[in-house]
């Protein structure tokens, strides 16, 4: 039996509005500190693509821009020359990706990080090496490993004699599973898996290079604005689904006055996901694993 979602994956229409920070004074929705570059990719067919934009900057970016209206967006020239003459702003939210190159270096040491930050959002590979998680050689995919490991980096402490899973937590942690969905631990509240857009198998996906950028992208802009875990986690979600649908970024064009990405409107997409968040089981079993952040 499915469990009805209370995810709040809101109207789509209402959900592209500025939220609270934009209608204060000007402030950045959205900054990326990572890389962009141009790819070279070499298929074993032969064929060669030169000149791909990519990297983490590009895609962190292009995922925000996703989320954030078209008008929103328009206004930043303006809003940086307003930021020039007033340099004071609110505390912004910190995302923050564990570097694979770390990984080894355990909990402990992604504990110690996790609590500067935010958000802490690691992809379930990169959380298996850091929760120094073993799998079988050939071991398909497993959820409950992922579970587990996740429990430990949103900060489990055993010694408090609490399970409670609604604990106040000192950072979210967002752990990004690919064709599997994501599980999104909120500061409040129970841990939540919600589902991919793209089903496990669909022709759709071509490319998944930037999936996981262009997720944190758009999260990080609507979790900045709304300050709602899931609906940020969401907007992922569908952020992701436009960038793993060709090789680099999608085609953008505006038709009749709207914008759209690969032919579909952003809110169009984000709709048929609350659609599909509504039939999708997000809940989580044996939830005494999960406690409040160190």
């Amino acid at each position: 039996m499915l469990a009805q979602s209370s995810v709040p994956v809101s109207d789509p229409e209402s959900s592209r509005q500025p939220g609270p920070v934009s209608a204060a004074a000007p402030t950045p929705t959205f900054m990326s500190l990572g890389m962009v570059v141009l790819d070279e990719i070499h298929f074993p067919d032969g064929r060669a693509l030169h000149d791909v934009p990519g990297g983490s900057g590009f895609y962190s970016t292009l995922g925000a821009r996703l989320a954030v209206p078209p008008g929103e967006a328009a206004s930043v020239v303006e809003d940086l020359l307003a930021l020039r003459a007033n340099l004071g702003s609110p505390k912004a939210s910190v995302v923050w990706e564990p570097s694979p190159l770390f990984c080894h270096l355990g909990v402990d040491n992604h504990l110690i990080a996790a609590g500067c930050v935010d958000v802490v959002s690691p992809n379930d590979v990169e959380l298996l090496q850091i929760a120094r998680v073993t799998k079988n050689p050939g071991e398909s995919w497993n959820r409950r490993l992922v579970v587990n490991a996740a429990a430990k980096i949103s900060g489990r402490q055993p010694q408090t004699g609490t399970s409670d899973a609604s604990s106040s937590r000192r950072w979210v942690t967002v752990i990004r599973c690919g064709e599997h969905g994501n599980l999104t631990i909120p500061r409040r509240g129970d841990p939540v898996w919600l589902p991919p857009y793209h089903d496990v198998g669909s022709q759709r996906v071509v490319d998944a290079t930037g999936a996981g950028n262009a997720f944190l992208g758009a999260f990080a802009a609507v979790f900045g604005t709304k300050g709602d875990e899931m609906l940020a986690s969401a907007h992922g979600a569908v952020a992701a689904s436009f960038a793993v649908e060709q090789t680099g970024p999608p085609r953008r064009e505006v038709v009749d006055g709207k914008e759209l990405w690969n032919g579909e409107q952003f809110g169009r997409r984000l709709q048929e996901y609350r659609a599909k968040v509504a039939k999708w089981d997000t809940s989580l079993r044996d939830l005494e694993i999960w406690t409040s952040n160190p």
